[in-house]
This record gives structure tokens, sequence and C-alpha cells, in this order.
């Protein structure tokens, strides 16, 4: 009878082990994201804006405690992943020298082979990262967080070395249930940050979790190839970790539309944290999927305070993109009865036309692209709304560049003039019933916007449906405040030197092609 016994135990045992192994996979098939939009205390300074380290460490740790305390409510709800903002800790105005106090050295380590919250000692002056270690580990969940990086250098041995001999690097680094630093990753585009150097070398960093692997990066570092859309191509990486400090710009440039978006139309999770300064137009922070919004948060009231968002997304293990329609040069007749005009949208020169409730389709082309929209609204309290169309580079460039970008917008006009179409506008009352825009690109690199008005609060709506380049909603929703495409054509990105280089090779074309016209007729 012992083998009878002991075959029974074997049988339970190996129920227990199947029960277990389903539990875990069931478990795997989604996490729970955290992101906190901070509301950063900001250093008081000194006269000349030199503070001792003490003083730095002063800002760092009242911003340390808020970010402990948050750490712990995350635990309570059994958070996976953490993320706080870019420039969190001690915010972003500052030059080579004063962001000196404020700096500590970040390793390059492999996972595993150093934990600051066990050994503190290993590296010099390591607080801030001792504290997230231990944060991390005391609850059990992954921090990201955002901090200044020192890395000495050689001046008569490397020809990048800054003057004073050191880098100075805008870091983001990611410690795992244990307190290990498990990544970091410099910042490479930087945008107006003169304290920080970026990595003569793009870096892709990404970390394993047991909930899917994710890549690193700043949220603004959506507009460049390298690294978000090269972490895609190459390394099919499905998932994204992004502190930021974004400061919106309307219609086209908010957070919370821009972020969601990319999210969606290149078939990934984001995890964005922003910091949280309506004084500043910084905020709005979200958890999104390939499907959409799951958790976003928004408030540019004064007074307003920072947020915890918790939300439970599924894991996937590879991007989800969408077969998109391209453009073709037999598009460029334009449909419908149009009185087009020119008005500026973020600096550039967009070719719009207002909406009425009679005509509902119309389709507008510029330089290689088309776009088509179809709608039905209910106008509201005088409401004016416009649809537009750019192609070309972006006026104001970004890390030296002018990108170079494609865009169809619906976007609310401020007042009745055509001169207020683009300009900023966060109220609205009428309400479309049917919009449906369909992108005609020359680009696969696109993604939806959309963002509509509650009470004069941005907010993103989960009834918009995204599918091959069609945006649409066939429902009556909150107020519409913006809703289209942006695309990015990388490769006709420009700079100042390459604008400059192109007007004196044409002036040097035509001074030949003069001179050797007149040898010529003489």
């Amino acid at each position: 009878m012992y083998w009878l016994r002991d075959g029974m135990n074997v049988l339970v045992v190996g129920v227990v082990v199947l029960f277990l192994g389903v539990a875990v996979c069931e478990r795997q098939k989604e996490f729970t994201a955290a992101v906190y939009e901070h509301a950063v205390i900001l250093p008081q300074g000194s006269k000349d804006g030199v503070v001792s380290r003490r003083d730095a460490l002063k800002t760092i740790m009242t911003n340390i405690d808020i970010y402990s305390a948050q750490a712990k409510m995350a635990a309570l709800k059994r958070v996976d992943i953490l993320v706080f903002p870019e420039g969190g800790l001690f915010g972003w105005d500052f030059d080579r020298n004063t962001i000196t106090p404020y700096l500590e050295h970040v390793p390059v380590t492999k996972q595993g082979e150093w934990n600051p919250c066990t050994h503190p000692g290993t590296y010099p002056d390591s607080k801030i990262q001792h504290h997230l270690s231990c944060m991390a580990r005391n609850n059990s969940l992954y921090i990201v967080g955002n901090l200044g990086n020192k890395i000495e250098c050689d001046e008569n041995a490397d020809g990048y070395c800054p003057d004073g001999g050191q880098y100075q690097y805008n870091t983001a680094v990611v410690f795992d249930r244990n307190g290990d630093l498990v990544a970091s990753y410099n910042k490479r585009n930087l945008n107006n940050e003169p304290q920080y150097d970026y990595p003569q070398k793009a870096e892709l960093v990404s970390f394993n979790t047991p909930f899917g692997l994710f890549g690193l990066y700043f949220c603004d570092e959506i507009y460049h190839y390298d690294p978000a859309m090269r972490m895609i191509d190459e390394l099919g990486i499905p998932n994204v970790v992004c502190p930021t400090s974004w400061r919106d710009s309307y219609p086209n440039g908010i957070a919370i539309q821009t972020l969601s978006g990319f999210a969606r139309g290149f078939g990934i999770n984001m995890l964005a944290a922003n910091v949280h300064r309506p004084d500043m137009g910084k905020q709005g922070s979200g958890i999104y999927s390939p499907d959409g919004v799951v958790a976003s948060y928004y408030d540019n009231r004064s007074g307003s305070s920072g947020k915890l968002l918790v939300a439970t997304t599924g894991v996937i293990r590879r991007p989800v993109r969408q077969r998109l329609p391209q453009y073709e040069t037999s598009m460029q007749a334009e449909g419908g009865s149009q009185d087009t005009f020119m008005s500026d949208v973020n600096g550039d020169s967009y070719k719009l036309v207002i909406l009425d409730s009679r005509q509902r389709s119309l389709r507008l082309c510029v330089a290689e692209m088309c776009c088509e929209i179809e709608y039905d609204i209910e106008f509201r309290s005088g409401d004016v709304y416009a649809f537009g169309v750019f192609s070309g580079n972006h006026a104001q460039p970004k890390n030296g560049k002018y990108n170079y970008y494609q865009s169809c917008m619906v976007l609310k006009c401020p007042n009745s003039t055509q001169e207020s179409c683009g300009k900023q506008s966060t109220d609205a009352s009428s309400v479309f019933t049917h919009l449906r825009i369909n992108a005609f690109f020359s680009t696969n690199y696109i993604y939806p916007l959309h963002v509509a008005s509650r009470r004069g609060q941005l907010i993103l709506l989960s009834e918009w449906n995204y599918q091959d380049g069609v945006l649409w909603s066939r429902q009556r929703t909150y107020p519409l405040v913006s809703a289209g495409f942006y695309g990015r054509i990388y490769e006709r990105d420009s700079s100042n030197s390459q604008t400059i280089c192109a007007s004196v090779a044409l002036l040097i074309s035509c001074v030949y092609y003069a001179l050797n016209s007149c040898s010529f007729y003489n």
C-alpha cells in the first residue's frame, strides 16, 4: 500500500504544481503599473545660484520623502512598477555650474552587481540612489527615477571631454524589487538643458521584468528616431517607461494627447510620469496601451496637486503595428467646396478650412499628403472648428534639428477669427456626433491625436477608435478640442548648418551659372 500512498502524494504535488503554474501564467497576462505626477519642490538657491551639497540634498530629500510616501501607497495597491517624473527631485533651471551639487555618479553595472540599499558604500556620495533603491526594496516593486549623473573624463585623452573634466548627464535609473540597479539611460535628445551633455553614441537601454521587456527613455524623445523608434524597429520592445518634464503646446503638443497617441499608433504600453507645475504649463501623466488610454490625469488649475495613478494593463510581448494607407499623387484633387486660409499652428503655417454644419465631408492636400474628414456636429455657444494640414520642417528646432513632419488636425479655434485657429483653446461646448479622419501620409511613422474638454479640463476619451490610419468616433462624446494625426519623416530633418550650407551652395551655383553665361554670350 506504500506505493499507493506515494502515488497519491505525487499526484497531489503534481496538481498543486500545475495549479501554481496556471496561476503564474494567469498573473503574467497583466501587471499593475503606477505613475506619480509630482508637484516638485524647487530649490531656493543663493544669490549667485550656487548652493552647497548639503543644501542641495535638503531639497532632494524633501522630494524623496514625498516619493517614499507614494511608493508605500503603491505597494498597498500591489503595484509592480512605479515611475517618477523627470526633474522631480530638484527641478530643471540650472547651468553647468549651478547643477554641480545636485549630481552624483551613476555607475555602469550589470544587473545584480550593485544594490545601493544594502551596499551604499560601494560608490561614494550616492545618497539619491541609496534612497531610491531602498524604496524599491522595502516596497517590493520596480522604481524608475531621474537624477543628474556625473562622470569624470580626461581632457587630454578624450576629445569630447568638457572643460572641467566632467561629463554631466540627465539620467534615468531603474531599480528592481530587490533594490538592484538594473538599468540607467543618459538622455541623448536634450531640450533646452544647458546644464547637461549628451552622449556621443546613441544608447538603447532596456530591462527585463517578470511582466515583460521595457525600454527606457525620456518622453519628449518620441519626436526622434533614436532611441524611441529604433527600439521598436530594431529590437521590438513593446513596453516603455518615460519620466518627463513636458510643457504643453497647443493644439498638437499636449502631453496626454501625444504620448497616448504614440503608444496607440505603434502598439506599445507606455508609462509616462510628468511633473505637476501648471504655472509653467507642465502637467498630464498617464498609463497608455495599444488600445488607448488605461488611466490619465490632467489638472491645470492653480492650486491643484499631483496624483498617483494606478491601473492594471495587459502584458504584451511585441509591438502591434498598424497597416497604413499611403499617399498617391492622384489624391491631390481636393473634395468639397472650400475656402482655405493659412494660419499659425505651433509656429508652423497650416492650410485650413472652417467647418460648417452643412458640408459634412471634405479632403485637404498639401505636399505629398492628403487627409479626408467626415463629420456631423452640433454647434453650441458660438464654437468655431477648423480642419487643417501641414507638411514640412517644424519652425522650432529640437536638439539643434528642425523635425520634418506631416499632420492633419480638426481643432477648435478660440474665437471666430481665422488668425485664432491654432492658438490655445481648452474650453469647448460643441459635440461631434460622428467624426472620421483618414490620413494618407508619405511615411509609416504615424500616430493619432485626440483630446476633449470637460469643464475646461482636458481629457482623453476611450470612445475613439483607431485602425489602419483611420481615427473615428460614431457616438456623442465630450466636446472636442483637437483630433487628427502626426507623422514623422526622419530622413528629411535639417539643422541650422544644413540650411545655411544649402543656401550658400545655391548662391555659389547661381554665381557660377551667371559667370559662365556671361562668358558664353561674350
